[in-house]
Order: structure tokens, then C-alpha cells, then sequence
């Protein structure tokens, strides 16, 4: 009973902020993980981005992380993400470095994941920026839905991201994107996670005006 009260008003609230967001979007990740010792692991992401149901590739990127397990819950990280966008009237280049905090908790039958992230952020010239620092936090509530063998199994997620942009030329609030998404986590066997989902996004563009953001994701992480 507790699970439809927290997931039925969100899906309520995709379907309706659905309508008003821009032509769908595609945006798929591919994660290679590899732990390296009982403390350490790190990680490589592709990440492309279409418009259109693939029509066009507007944006891909390249992530690469380290990450360091302090326990069972808190894990730290430092990553770098080059990022290319092309489109009709706009393309960029951009590296971008970070630091995150990723952190574990069981509330009853869910299980939480909530991630801080700072990212500093160096563009070319064509973004009319140079840089900035922006803080985002996410957080993603996981409910088992069934057990598809002993090493497999399928979960609800549902999820929110905020972010904190520094820019200076920000023409409203320096809170100018923020990211919810609802959708499935398919354990495959101890390596592989597959992770479709729908994916809302309010984003304040550099002209003041909001954009609405409408895309379908999948990602896919295998670990060894």
C-alpha cells in the first residue's frame, strides 16, 4: 500500500507534465565498471543523445571515473566528461571535472541512492561561456518489484535531480534544471543492469525562457 501512495501520484505527474514538453528525445548510456581492489573501482560511460526517436545525434560524451568505497554506504569519486553538441544553430565543446558522493540507505522495502555531485565546467567560445561551477543532487528511490531467478530481478525506480548553476549571466534563478524520471531496473545475473526509463527535465535556457525536455533513456552498466 505504501508503494502505490509514493508511485501512483508520480506517474500522474509524468503524464501531465508529458504534454508539454518538447519532440521526444533519445538518450542512451553504455558503462563499463571494474572494481580494482576491496576499496577502489573505476568506470568508463559513452553516453550519445539523438533528437527524435534517433533522428539526429545531437550530443555525445565521454565519462571516465575513479570511485572510493568508504563503507557499505558512502562512496567517493572523482571523474572527467568530455562533452561535443551539435545543432542546427548551436555546437560546443566542453570538459568538465567533478567530485561526487554517493550514498546508500534501506527505508523499509525501498532502497535510496542519493548522489552529490560538484562539477566545474570549461566551454569553448561558440557557448558564450568560459566557465562555471554547478552543484546537482539526485536522489532515486528503488522498489523490488520480483525475483527472476536467484542471481536476477526487476525494480521500480523513481527519481529526482536538482541542480545549482554559478553562472553569472543567469537571468532567473541560479536553480535552473531539474530532472525527474520513472522507470524499470532489470538485473541481468551479477554483471549486467539494464535500466529503462522515462525522463522529464524543466531547464531554464540562457535567454530566461524554460524548456521542457521529454525523453526516453536506457541505461546499461555491466560490472566485473
Amino acid at each position: 500500500m505504501f508503494s502505490r501512495k509514493i508511485f501512483l501520484p508520480c506517474i500522474l505527474l509524468l503524464s501531465n507534465v508529458y504534454a508539454e514538453a518538447q519532440p521526444l528525445e533519445n538518450w542512451m548510456s553504455f558503462r563499463i565498471a571494474k572494481k580494482l581492489t576491496h576499496k577502489f573501482a573505476m568506470s568508463v560511460e559513452y553516453m550519445p543523445r539523438f533528437t527524435g526517436f534517433f533522428d539526429k545525434e545531437q550530443l555525445w560524451l565521454l565519462r571516465p571515473d575513479i570511485k572510493y568505497n568508504v563503507n557499505n554506504d558512502l562512496e567517493l569519486g572523482i571523474g572527467y566528461a568530455y562533452f561535443e553538441t551539435s545543432q542546427e544553430t548551436f555546437y560546443s565543446k566542453e570538459n568538465r571535472f567533478y567530485i561526487q558522493a554517493n550514498y546508500r540507505k534501506n527505508i523499509g522495502s525501498f532502497n535510496t541512492m542519493n548522489r552529490l555531485r560538484i562539477e566545474q565546467r570549461y566551454f569553448d567560445e561558440h557557448a558564450n561561456l568560459s566557465s562555471n561551477l554547478r552543484v546537482r543532487f539526485q536522489i532515486n528511490l528503488i522498489k523490488k518489484l520480483l525475483a527472476l531467478n536467484k542471481q536476477s530481478d526487476l525494480s521500480l525506480i523513481f527519481g529526482d535531480e536538482i541542480m545549482y548553476n554559478s553562472r553569472e549571466n543567469a537571468v532567473g534563478s541560479h536553480f535552473d534544471q531539474n530532472r525527474i524520471h520513472l522507470g524499470f531496473q532489470c538485473a541481468i545475473g551479477q554483471k549486467l543492469k539494464v535500466s529503462p526509463f522515462y525522463q522529464f527535465t524543466q531547464q531554464e535556457s540562457f535567454s530566461g525562457k524554460d524548456r521542457f525536455i521529454s525523453a526516453l533513456r536506457v541505461n546499461t552498466i555491466f560490472s566485473f
